[in-house]
Order: C-alpha cells, then sequence, then structure tokens
C-alpha cells in the first residue's frame, strides 16, 4: 500500500499555525495512505533564534527535527520554502482547520503522492478550501 508521512505545523491549541511552518509550536506527524490518516507522533518545535528573514540555519534546524517525514502541510509557509523543497514536498492548505486541512490531504492524495515518488526538488502544492 502506498503512502507518505506528512507533518502539520500546529498551534497549541492543535490548529494550523497562522504564521509560517517554520514557527508551528508543534508539528503533528501523520502516516496517510490513499483512504486513511493516522496519527504517529507529536514533536515540539525548536526556538531558533532567526539571524534574519529566511534563516537558512532554521531551515536546517526544522528539516533535520523532520527527519522521515515527506510533506510539510502548513496555513502559510515563509521563505525557507525553496529550501525545504529540496527534501519535502510542501502543502499549503487554504484553512487553519486541521480537521479541514486533513480532508483536503486525502482528497488530493494522488498529486501528493506523486509529487513525493519524484525525483529531485519537490514542487510546493497549493490546495483551496471551496467549503469555506
Amino acid at each position: 500500500m502506498k503512502k507518505f508521512i506528512a507533518a502539520f505545523g500546529v498551534d497549541k491549541d492543535g490548529n494550523l499555525t497562522d504564521g509560517h511552518f517554520g514557527d508551528s509550536e508543534y508539528f503533528e506527524i501523520f502516516s496517510i495512505s490513499e483512504n486513511s490518516i493516522v496519527l504517529a507522533e507529536k514533536r515540539k518545535n525548536l526556538k531558533i533564534v532567526e539571524k534574519m528573514h529566511g534563516d537558512p540555519n532554521k531551515a536546517k534546524a526544522i528539516s533535520a527535527l523532520l527527519s522521515g517525514v515527506d510533506v510539510l502541510v502548513a496555513f502559510r509557509m515563509g521563505p525557507n520554502i525553496l529550501r525545504m523543497k529540496k527534501k519535502f514536498v510542501p502543502v499549503i492548505v487554504g484553512t487553519r482547520d486541521k480537521r479541514m486541512a486533513k480532508k483536503l490531504v486525502l482528497k488530493n492524495f494522488s498529486h501528493i503522492l506523486e509529487e513525493v515518488e519524484k525525483e529531485g526538488e519537490k514542487n510546493y502544492i497549493a490546495i483551496k478550501n471551496k467549503e469555506e
């Protein structure tokens, strides 16, 4: 069965972070197959002091923290998206509601998996939430 591992950037209330993905308080890690999404673990984000907006050291630290992850799911991405898409598929969803974001990822499973399986740098995927 085909699957991928996705990190959802969330705040303390469990909603997708209003800020950039890298500023999330936690990352909820899900194992996702064509018709299921299962929470595997929750990782606390590191507090990285940025020397500049889009600091490459922040991208490296978060990339290391998210080892084993294929997809980054966020309401917003910052300038480090350019660095992160070398290793991950960034998916930007048009909602902060985690329940709706999970539905959108499942609905777009095949498209996301295709990007995960692609060699080299990945493209980001923007999914519009048509229910809001």
